[in-house]
């Protein structure tokens, strides 16, 4: 593996990984996707630090690829972690974010537990998951 040859916290090291876990799950191999985004958390938390949003990034795609590995029990923890981190800081709107209360809330309904699905998004703030976005273009000004 590439670890062996040479420190996680280089970054092109760290990318060679990521690129391996996205072919990994375009291949169906969630499990070993999820493998490798273990080993680039460990090495963002390393060079970042716990509380970087680096870590928080990298957390969240964790996540993802354990749901897709069918690791819902782990994937729930890392996604509730990853949104409490987001509140504690105050992220609104950040995409990772709302793309993460989605991921979630699909895993909560999968599960059956409807009640903690609604209690995700207790504040305005957070329901704009699940609202169309509507874009308002600009008038075109008439002669």
């Amino acid at each position: 593996m590439l670890r062996a040859q040479g420190d996680l916290t280089d970054n092109s090291l760290t990318q060679a990984l990521k690129t391996l876990a996205f072919v990994r799950i375009q291949q169906g191999r969630p499990g070993e996707a999820a493998a490798l985004k273990r080993e680039v958390l460990e090495a963002h938390r390393r060079k970042f630090g716990e509380e970087s949003v680096w870590v928080r990034h990298q957390m969240n795609a964790l996540g993802w690829a354990l749901m897709d590995a069918g690791e819902l029990t782990e994937a729930e923890a890392l996604f509730h972690q990853v949104l409490e981190r987001a509140r504690r800081d105050a992220v609104r709107g950040d995409l990772d974010v709302l793309g993460t209360a989605a991921r979630l809330a699909k895993l909560l309904n999968e599960r059956g537990a409807y009640a903690e699905r609604r209690r995700l998004s207790p504040d305005k703030r957070w329901r704009v998951i699940t609202r169309p976005v509507w874009i308002a273009r600009p008038s075109t000004p008439t002669c």
